[in-house]
């Protein structure tokens, strides 16, 4: 969802194995199931609070990047911000 490298599935069989991402925070299974979350709005919500890394102790890469990490996965954080602020002068 967020490109971080999980040590779980997030899916086992097409289920959300209801893992949590240790960067963002999306349950799987639970987020998306449940809730209806997509991953394109909660990475959304995400990037809106400051694509904060949320891992810590010996799991927390020491040169973590948020942008470099959503480019793994083929997603320009600029673009996500552009949208949020498109959004922003949308709303009523």
């Amino acid at each position: 969802m967020c490109g971080f490298e999980l040590r779980k599935p997030a899916y086992v069989d097409g289920q959300g194995s209801l893992n949590i991402c240790p960067c963002c925070k999306f349950q799987y299974g639970w987020d998306d199931d449940a809730r209806h979350e997509t991953f394109e709005s909660w990475r959304k919500k995400w990037v809106a609070a400051g694509a904060v890394l949320r891992v810590y102790g010996e799991d927390r890469p020491a040169d973590w990047d948020p942008a470099r990490q959503l480019r793994n996965i083929g997603i320009n954080i600029e673009d996500i911000r552009v949208a949020i602020e498109q959004s922003k002068t949308t709303e009523p």
